[in-house]
């Protein structure tokens, strides 16, 4: 349906109209836009039958922001069907709790901690997108970070947590697999409940600079947070030090 024709036909069944509409830009194909005039259109039953509905509604969602032009692209479809695959893998095999876990985020590990932190920036981008600004692709991109962050660490029970607000997140997205594994998994529970942000997530152990030596990266280091401005130049210059011999530093 064009954006216009939906008015009519939610009034015809007696439904009220929505606040917003989200029409979607013009799509291409091999820069050309698609008209069954040029016959460069692509069949979505052929997509639903071979991937999955999921699959088409997230590669759609995850091309362009909705009024945005979207480039049409076959190898990106396969890109949505693995990580559609890769999340019901991970779910499946990590999750050993049925319910939201208690974390003590002091004593994780670093690859953890920031596991967490993706999860949570994901969880915090949500209210934004789909309040706001629409644009879903973002939160997609947030999802497939956390996801990956996960990967990297193997603690069970941030594993549990980042898959209950991962579903929680992507289940407008992908209907079919996030309410299928919430089902499985939490009771759906994780799609019930009011998801919130927990601040000890960002604090942060260190802060991770990377250092600039005559417009090039030569160096990178980790210093506690509350280090003073002269205590990061003093670090930024030890670690840097074969870079500046015989140099003046301007700035």
């Amino acid at each position: 349906f064009h954006a216009i024709y939906w008015p009519a036909f939610l009034m015809s069944l007696g439904l009220p109209l929505p606040k917003h509409i989200a029409a979607h830009g013009w799509w291409t194909r091999d820069g050309e836009k698609m008209s069954k005039s040029k016959g460069n259109v692509v069949d979505p039953d052929k997509i639903v039958s071979k991937y999955g509905a999921d699959t088409a509604r997230l590669f759609i969602l995850f091309a362009a922001p909705p009024a945005k032009e979207l480039e049409w692209n076959d190898s990106a479809v396969e890109g949505a069907f693995r990580f559609i695959k890769k999340l019901y893998d991970r779910a499946i095999s990590k999750v050993k709790s049925n319910q939201m876990p208690t974390i003590e985020h002091s004593s994780l590990s670093k690859e953890s901690k920031l596991a967490r932190v993706k999860v949570y920036e994901a969880l915090q981008k949500s209210k934004d997108v789909y309040e706001n600004s629409f644009a879903f692709n973002t939160l997609i991109a947030s999802c497939m970070e956390a996801l990956n962050a996960l990967d990297k660490q193997d603690d069970d029970d941030v594993w549990c947590e980042g898959i209950y607000i991962i579903l929680n997140l992507l289940e407008p997205i992908i209907p079919h697999a996030a309410t299928e594994l919430s089902s499985q998994l939490f009771d759906r529970a994780n799609l019930q409940e009011q998801l919130s942000i927990k601040d000890e997530v960002f604090v942060q152990d260190s802060i991770h600079y990377v250092v600039m030596i005559g417009g090039k990266k030569r160096s990178e280091f980790d210093i506690e947070p509350s280090a003073t401005q002269e205590e990061i130049l003093a670090k930024a210059k030890e670690v840097g030090a074969k870079w500046l011999e015989g140099m003046s530093i301007v700035k």
